[in-house]
């Protein structure tokens, strides 16, 4: 025997909006900020989407600030460590191409 509710009730829609990864945006800020706007812009799409109507509209766009939020974190750290690998690399080469300079210097004052 099969529940079947009575004819004439109403059924509450319990949907709820997709997570708009505003969070993620805003921290991707940190980052790359440039990418991080662009993320920020596509999360606050996604409630107004979503009330609109286009249900399908707001998961794309809640996906899209997930993505390019992602993105600009991988992308930030990525540079931050290519910089510090720089920095490093910078540093001792200057400090390879010092080792033979003559440190000694001589003062001869003729008057």
């Amino acid at each position: 025997m099969s529940y079947q509710a009575p004819q004439g009730s109403m059924t509450a829609v319990t949907d709820a909006p997709p997570n708009n990864n505003l969070g993620l945006a805003i921290a991707s800020i940190f980052c790359c900020w440039p990418a991080a706007i662009f993320a920020i812009l596509e999360a606050n799409k996604v409630n107004t989407l979503w009330a609109q109507g286009d249900r399908n509209g707001a998961h794309a766009a809640a996906a899209k600030a997930k993505k390019i939020a992602m993105w600009a974190i991988i992308g930030g750290l990525v540079l931050t460590v290519l910089f510090i690998i720089g920095y490093f690399l910078l540093f001792a080469a200057v400090l390879s191409a010092s080792d033979g300079a003559s440190s000694t210097y001589s003062f001869s004052s003729s008057y």
